[in-house]
C-alpha cells in the first residue's frame, strides 16, 4: 500500500513538473524595425540583461547597446517564434530603462497577435495594449496575463513610444505557458467545437459545449468579419456575406480559446 500511494505521489509531481507553467522566451524573431546603436533583436529574448536568467519576475540590469534593442523607426513589428506550440496565458515585459539611451524610446502603444503557422495572425484577446515609461536604471518587469491561446508565434505591433522622436525600443519579453499537450484531452472542460459544413457558401452550423460561447471570423489580414454569441448544441451561421477564401474561426468560452479554420466557397 505504501509503495503504490509512493509511486502514484511520483507520477503526480513527474505530472504537474511535465505541465507546469513556466518561462517561455523566443527562439528566433524577424522584425520590420532596423536595429540602431549596434543593437541586435536577440537581446530582447535570451536574458542577458537579466539579473536572474531564467525568472519571469526578474530585474533587468541598466539597459545598454549589449542587453536591450532599438530600432531607428518608431512603429513597426516583430514576430518571435517559440520554437513549438505553447499554452501561452500571460507575459513580462521589460522596457528601456534609465540606463540607456533615453526613456522616451520605450515602447508604448501595443497590440499583440498569435499564430500557429506564422503566416495566419489573430489578437491576442487581453493582451496588454500600453506599457509604462522606466525612470530606474534596475527595474523590474511589467506582468500581464490573458485567456490561454495555442500559439508557435507571437506578434508584437509597436504603435508609439514616450515621446522619442528617432526611434524605439525594449530590453527583453518572456511569455507564460506550458508546451501545447499533443495526447489525451487537457482537462475535462477543454473546448469542444466544431462546425460544418467546411467549405461552405451560405450558412454554417456551429456546435458548442459549453452554454455560454462566442466565435470571431477572421480573414487572412486579421481583420474580423463575423462576430455571434453562441448557446450550448447547435447555432446557425450566416457567412453569405464573405467573399471566397480562407478564414479563421475563433471559439472564446471563460478563459479557453481554440481556433479552426473555415472555408467560404
Amino acid at each position: 500500500m505504501k509503495k503504490t500511494t509512493f509511486l502514484i505521489a511520483m507520477l503526480f509531481a513527474f505530472y504537474t513538473q511535465l505541465h507546469a507553467q513556466s518561462m517561455v522566451s523566443p527562439v528566433s524573431a524577424t522584425t520590420t524595425f532596423t536595429p540602431d546603436y549596434s543593437t541586435n533583436l536577440t537581446y530582447t529574448y535570451d536574458g542577458s540583461g537579466l539579473v536572474t536568467p531564467v525568472g519571469l519576475t526578474s530585474d533587468h540590469n541598466g539597459t545598454d547597446i549589449t542587453n536591450s534593442f532599438v530600432a531607428n523607426e518608431i512603429t513597426g513589428t516583430i514576430d518571435f517564434y517559440l520554437g513549438a506550440s505553447y499554452d501561452i496565458e500571460g507575459l513580462s515585459f521589460w522596457n528601456q530603462n534609465a540606463g540607456g539611451p533615453s526613456t522616451s524610446v520605450g515602447v508604448n502603444g501595443v497590440t499583440f497577435y498569435y499564430s500557429l503557422d506564422g503566416t495566419a495572425y489573430l489578437p491576442i484577446s487581453g493582451a496588454p495594449t500600453v506599457f509604462a515609461e522606466v525612470f530606474t536604471s534596475v527595474s523590474a518587469p511589467e506582468q500581464f496575463s490573458f485567456p490561454v491561446i495555442s500559439a508557435a508565434y507571437i506578434r508584437m505591433e509597436v504603435l508609439s513610444n514616450h515621446g522619442d522622436p528617432d526611434g524605439t525600443g525594449f530590453a527583453e519579453i518572456a511569455f507564460l505557458g506550458e508546451l501545447t499537450p499533443t495526447i489525451g484531452i487537457k482537462d475535462q472542460t477543454a473546448i469542444a467545437f466544431s462546425f460544418y459544413p467546411n467549405p461552405a457558401s451560405n450558412h454554417v452550423v456551429v456546435t458548442c459545449n459549453f452554454e455560454k460561447a462566442t466565435v470571431e471570423v477572421y480573414d487572412m489580414t486579421g481583420k474580423q468579419v463575423l462576430n455571434k454569441n453562441l448557446n450550448q448544441g447547435e447555432n446557425s451561421m450566416d457567412v453569405s456575406a464573405l467573399s471566397s477564401g480562407v478564414y479563421l474561426a475563433r471559439f472564446i468560452s471563460e478563459n479557453k480559446v481554440d481556433t479552426k479554420k473555415l472555408i467560404i466557397k
